[in-house]
């Protein structure tokens, strides 16, 4: 309405009238401009907004909406006992993660292959009874390394799941092919044990809705760590006791 009080009267305006109408469409365009960087803000901070799913002694689970999926991404801290190399050790044994990873029910290496600066490339076959839905496998790229020494040491690996030919997807199994992820392991306070953090996002499939699916993988993932911590537990404490 005030616009059209007082810039309406061109007569009454004359030469001015080009200067307030400019300066008119600037703040109405600077507004609009606001408007959106604000929106663009909001969602950006709501993506990046992590919330609690479950939690048990020095574990927490979080999850997160993933722009473009309806699956959301997880992420699991877990402080550990055990020095960074220890640790590592357990995550890289291929074929005894039957013993800490949920419903495993086989795990191999189909390929290794040592590459420049302590990195190591593997292939991974995993096969799953991942419940409320027919058992899932999958062929996992993952490429692992360390970095830095001392109370800054870091032990990370990246995963990625891929789709070749072979091996052919048994008979009543769904292939996983849109999952990705990474373990990041470091010292912990003051150079005690370690603190792992392990990141996931996965798109089982299926006729389940995603909410459904991602509170079970929520409960995975705490149980993945329980058992990774256990399964330390078992292998490191014993052989100190036998020491």
């Amino acid at each position: 309405m005030c616009f059209c009080r007082e810039f309406g009267k061109t007569r009454e305006m004359g030469p001015h009238w080009k200067y307030y109408s400019q300066r008119c469409i600037w703040f109405v365009s600077a507004a609009a401009l606001f408007v959106v960087l604000a929106m663009l803000s909001s969602e950006a901070s709501a993506a990046s907004t992590w919330e609690v799913r479950e939690k048990a002694a020095g574990i927490v689970v979080f999850s997160q909406d993933e722009p473009g999926s309806g699956a959301a991404k997880l992420r699991g801290i877990i402080n550990l006992d055990f020095s960074v190399e220890e640790v590592a050790k357990v995550l890289t044994d291929i074929p005894n993660q039957v013993h800490f990873v949920p419903n495993c029910k086989a795990s191999q290496v189909l390929e290794k292959e040592v590459l420049a600066n302590g990195r190591v490339y593997t292939l991974v076959y995993q096969l799953n009874a991942v419940p409320v839905v027919s058992d899932r496998d999958m062929l996992l790229e993952a490429t692992t390394w360390p970095e830095g020494e001392g109370a800054s040491r870091v032990w990370r690996s990246e995963f990625k799941a891929v789709s070749p030919t072979k091996p052919i997807v048994p008979d009543g199994v769904v292939r996983i092919e849109n999952l990705y992820g990474d373990w990041h392991l470091e010292a912990g306070p003051r150079g005690k044990g370690s603190v792992l953090t392990y990141t996931n996002h996965a798109e089982l499939g299926g006729i389940l809705p995603h909410f459904v699916i991602d509170s079970v993988r929520a409960k995975n993932m705490l149980n993945l760590l329980l058992a990774l911590r256990k399964r330390c537990e078992e292998l490191y404490k014993t052989s100190l006791k036998k020491k």
